[in-house]
């Protein structure tokens, strides 16, 4: 863990850090993200079973990076980052089909049919 400026980072983040993580997000991310926000997915500290369902699995990647204020050892800034795997978009769209949460889903079949327009497995 790196410290300074007031805080301590902290790569990759910790499975105790998980829960922290998550009621940070639901508080600072998950209401005011531009697409959650356009659909009304979530409000300011709901939570939201798919999402960080989500978070989490990317959170188990252990790329992730979360910044813990020193003071008061609360969750500061988080940077979820995950793995993508050959297959892994065309995966997500069948589940997809699967669930009910027409806000999610529209968000997350944006996102993968963008991805997977990008072709980025064939790239060299």
């Amino acid at each position: 863990m790196l410290e300074g400026d007031g805080f301590k980072y902290s790569y990759p983040i910790l499975k105790e850090f998980y829960d922290p993580v998550i009621k940070h997000l639901r508080h600072n991310f998950f209401p005011h993200e531009v697409m959650n926000k356009a659909v009304g997915l979530t409000s300011v500290g709901e939570s939201h079973e798919l999402l960080e369902s989500h978070c989490l699995k990317t959170l188990g990647d252990n790329l992730s990076v979360m910044a813990v204020h020193t003071n008061s050892n609360k969750v500061a800034a988080v940077c979820l980052n995950g793995i993508l795997r050959r297959g892994d978009l065309e995966k997500q769209l069948e589940k997809l089909n699967t669930l009910t949460d027409e806000k999610f889903k529209l968000i997350f079949r944006l996102l993968a049919k963008f991805n997977l327009s990008t072709n980025i497995f064939a790239k060299q």
